[in-house]
């Protein structure tokens, strides 16, 4: 059986730089589980920067219990004497931005949550005050791309080095969006039992 998504990742010491590439279909728990697997390794330690890269992935879907989960892992963290570790997100379009946001605005109200949800490599790099390594950030990141779809068997169908758009970060101060774009749908909203994200697959 084919799993739902695959995952690369890569622990540069240097740099105190967790840095995660998902393909596939993601859910709200096979990102956090997912989120573990790098524990696994010694050079994994508390405090670290991390940039988690959603762009290849093809669908999200994000359920109240994955909020409440969020919240939880946090709060441990928190518990255990640990700064929130910052964490940049790098996803498709401006969707997802809205989306991403969401997430922020949920469970950051629960607990002081430190994520940024950026179109560019380069914009989540500043933001997590990396800028100067920039270079060696972009190689380990398109080895880490390359790597996840080769895992994915999908090389030949998706782009591993296909630029991110220029548009910058931006916010939306609503908590319920409904927006369509050509035959994707993206349907967010914050008081209901669940919330689900789909686009359409990479062209």
């Amino acid at each position: 059986m084919i799993p739902r998504f695959d995952m690369a990742f890569a622990i540069e010491p240097s740099l105190s730089l967790l840095d995660i590439v998902f393909v596939g279909e993601l859910g709200g728990f096979d990102l956090f589980e997912a989120e573990q697997r790098p524990w696994e390794d010694p050079r994994r330690r508390p405090g670290m920067k991390i940039i988690v890269d959603t762009s290849l992935v093809s669908s999200i879907n994000f359920e109240v219990a994955d909020f409440q989960r969020m919240i939880e892992l946090n709060q441990r963290v928190l518990a255990q004497g640990n700064e929130l570790e910052p964490t940049a997100i790098i996803v498709r379009d401006e969707y997802d931005i809205t989306f991403g946001n969401i997430v922020d605005a949920i469970a950051g109200a629960a607990v002081p949550i430190r994520m940024g949800v950026f179109l560019t490599l380069s914009d989540a790099v500043a933001w997590l005050g990396l800028s100067a390594h920039l270079a060696q950030i972009t190689e380990i990141q398109r080895n880490l791309r390359l790597e996840a779809l080769a895992l994915r068997g999908a090389l030949g169908t998706l782009h591993a080095d296909r630029p991110h758009c220029t548009t910058k970060r931006w916010r939306n101060s609503h908590l319920t969006t409904t927006s369509t774009r050509n035959d994707t749908t993206t349907r967010m909203k914050a008081n209901v039992t669940a919330i689900s994200k789909s686009r359409s697959k990479p062209r």
